[in-house]
């Protein structure tokens, strides 16, 4: 028997989008698994909430997050790269 795990949640806001990439006012850094068209529109300063997510990437059981876009009701998924 299991129980659902609890995800860490943070507000941070968008800095710069440069192809599948995603800096954060935070300098976080993240590499999208999404396809990159998802976040064309997603300008700076954007108020982004990233959440972190346990489950399967590349056939493999990940650490990754979810970062919804608050401004664009989007959400993509990626890995924190810093």
């Amino acid at each position: 028997m299991s129980t659902p795990a609890e995800t860490a949640c943070i507000d941070d806001a968008l800095a710069r989008v440069d192809t599948d990439t995603l800096t954060m006012a935070s300098k976080s850094v993240y590499r999208l698994l999404d396809d990159r068209r998802a976040v064309v529109f997603w300008l700076p300063l954007s108020r982004v909430t990233i959440c972190d997510q346990v489950g399967n990437v590349d056939d493999e059981m990940e650490i990754y997050y979810e970062i919804r876009n608050q401004d664009q009701n989007q959400m993509v998924r990626a890995m924190r790269e810093r």
